[in-house]
């Protein structure tokens, strides 16, 4: 930080401004904060964008003149350095690289209200509400959610088990998937992991749906696009929307539907297109197996009383799921 320069025939030495700026820009580089991730939020349809606190680094213009001046004091000291934020926007660019601009999906299912199915539907849509899937990545409900607990806000309901309707803590959740999986297909996400109800549940889109348990069936969602995808739940006391806010890549549609029997039970295909921006169309196709009935097998056998079921009330579990009303929009 020292050279020597001939003042008045005398060798004096002689600080360097620019070279200390340099060197301490070098030595505090790996102390720079951490740049925050934007944060994307929808308020009444409207997307906003929080580029959190700019991050600053080391160091401001300026350096050279403190550290002269607290080395001449021959008292050691603590120098408080300048910083610079390390983005200029603030983020708004990085912000922009999401792609994250519009609504590209959305879709709304319906159910009775004040059950406690509702508790867990609301609870796994505030837990969910706010992911983004980036280009490539995938995103698995299990993995993030993890096993459902009454510690982590859920409540006991009904579930299909070996085809039999019984209590599970978390019951209802597959409205919440059902719903997210449905605006994913309209998105023209991949959807490389899933699984249909049992027994075919009338509010819900006949071959066009999803159930959850934990550690299996999971619901996975695969972005295959180059922009990433917010995943935004809401819900009232009746209903369970789930938006997809992204750039919109894919048009999707789905353009028929096909049904088989496997023994007793019946296999239904959903065939959609995926249309890409330079035309290419991508077909593929999701399915569903429903059983006879409940505690049916798809040999027509009775089906193994899971521990613990009540069968007296199977019936009445069933009587819960009401027919609803479903609304889906693809942008």
């Amino acid at each position: 930080w020292i050279d020597s320069d001939v003042v008045d025939g005398e060798l004096v030495p002689v600080f360097v401004g620019d070279r200390v700026q340099e060197s301490v820009q070098t030595l505090f580089t790996d102390y720079a904060e951490p740049l925050p991730t934007p944060q994307f939020t929808v308020d009444e349809g409207e997307l906003h964008v929080d580029l959190g606190v700019p991050a600053r680094q080391c160091c401001a213009e300026g350096v050279a003149p403190l550290l002269y001046e607290a080395a001449a004091s021959g008292t050691p000291k603590a120098v408080e350095l300048p910083t610079v934020r390390v983005e200029d926007d603030g983020g708004a660019a990085r912000a922009d690289e999401f792609g994250i601009t519009e609504l590209v999906a959305t879709f709304t299912t319906r159910h009775s209200c004040c059950q406690n199915r509702v508790t867990n539907i609301h609870r796994i849509a505030d837990l969910v509400r706010g992911q983004i899937l980036e280009p490539g990545e995938t995103f698995s409900v299990n993995d993030f959610i993890g096993r459902r607990t009454r510690a982590n806000g859920f409540v006991s309901d009904g579930v299909i088990q070996s085809g039999r309707f019984i209590d599970e803590v978390g019951g209802g959740i597959s409205q919440f998937a059902t719903t997210t999986f449905n605006a994913a297909f309209f998105a023209g996400l991949d959807i490389p992991e899933y699984q249909s109800h049992s027994i075919y549940i009338s509010r819900y889109p006949y071959g066009r749906e999803a159930t959850l348990s934990f550690p299996l069936p999971d619901l996975e969602l695969h972005n295959p696009t180059p922009y990433a995808v917010l995943i935004w739940p809401t819900y009232t006391g009746s209903s369970i929307t789930v938006d997809m806010w992204s750039t919109k890549y894919f048009d999707v549609e789905q353009v028929r539907q096909s049904s088989f029997k496997i023994g007793a039970c019946t296999r239904v295909n959903t065939y959609r297109e995926r249309t890409a921006p330079d035309g290419t169309v991508l077909e593929d196709f999701v399915f569903a197996t429903y059983r006879p009935g409940e505690g049916l097998d798809c040999a027509g056998n009775p089906t193994p009383v899971p521990p613990g079921a009540d069968i007296g009330n199977s019936a009445a579990l069933q009587l819960v799921h009401p027919a609803g009303v479903l609304t889906s929009k693809p942008m």
